[in-house]
C-alpha cells in the first residue's frame, strides 16, 4: 500500500511539473531592425501588428501597401531590410502605434513570450522628447523586430499585443 501512494504521489508529482511547464510563458529574443516615428505608407488609425515569416511574405506586403523596394522613402527602405533577413531562422514582427499627430510618439516592444500558439508582446508608447519636427504632421510610429525561431513552430500562431496591460493589436500568422 505505501509503495502505491507513492507512486500515484510521484505521478501527481511529474503530471503537476510537466503541466506547469506546459502553460509557463516561454520568453522570445528578438532584436530591434529598425524604429522610426514617421511618414509611413502603412498608415492607419489605430495600432496594428504585421508577421513577416518568409521572402515571399516582402513581396506581399510591398504589393498590398504599394511600396517601391529600393525606393529612398522610408517604406523602400523598409523593404530593403526585410530582404537582408534570414528567415530560416528568424521571421519579422512590425508594430505600429496608429496615427499621432502634434508630436512623435514612439512605441517600443518590450518583451515577448510564446505560450502553446500564443505570442504575447508588451509595448511601451512614449513620448519622443528628441522631435524637432513640424507638429501638424501626422506621423505613423512604428517598431520592426527580428524575433529567433527558436523552438518548434510550424502552425498558425495568435500574436497579441499589449500597451499598459490592455489588447490594442492582434493577428494571426502561420509561422512555418
Amino acid at each position: 500500500m505505501n509503495q502505491k501512494l507513492r507512486a500515484i504521489v510521484l505521478l501527481g508529482l511529474v503530471l503537476v511539473l510537466w503541466g506547469g511547464a506546459v502553460l509557463m510563458p516561454e520568453p522570445l529574443t528578438f532584436t530591434t531592425l529598425t524604429q522610426e516615428s514617421s511618414l509611413s505608407q502603412l498608415m492607419s488609425d489605430t495600432a496594428a501588428l504585421y508577421v513577416v515569416a518568409s521572402s515571399q511574405e516582402v513581396d506581399t506586403l510591398a504589393r498590398a501597401f504599394e511600396i517601391v523596394p529600393g525606393d529612398s522613402a522610408q517604406g523602400g527602405r523598409l523593404i530593403t531590410s526585410l530582404r537582408q533577413v534570414d528567415y530560416q531562422q528568424h521571421f519579422v514582427v512590425i508594430a505600429k502605434r496608429g496615427q499621432t499627430s502634434g508630436s512623435s510618439q514612439m512605441i517600443t516592444l518590450r518583451r515577448m513570450a510564446r505560450r502553446g500558439t500564443h505570442v504575447q508582446i508588451e509595448a511601451r508608447y512614449q513620448q519622443n522628447f528628441s522631435w524637432q519636427g513640424d507638429t501638424s504632421v501626422v506621423l505613423e510610429p512604428f517598431h520592426v523586430v527580428t524575433v529567433s525561431r527558436d523552438g518548434t513552430w510550424h502552425q498558425p500562431i495568435q500574436f497579441e499585443m499589449e500597451v499598459a496591460g490592455r489588447a490594442v493589436a492582434t493577428t494571426i500568422h502561420f509561422i512555418p
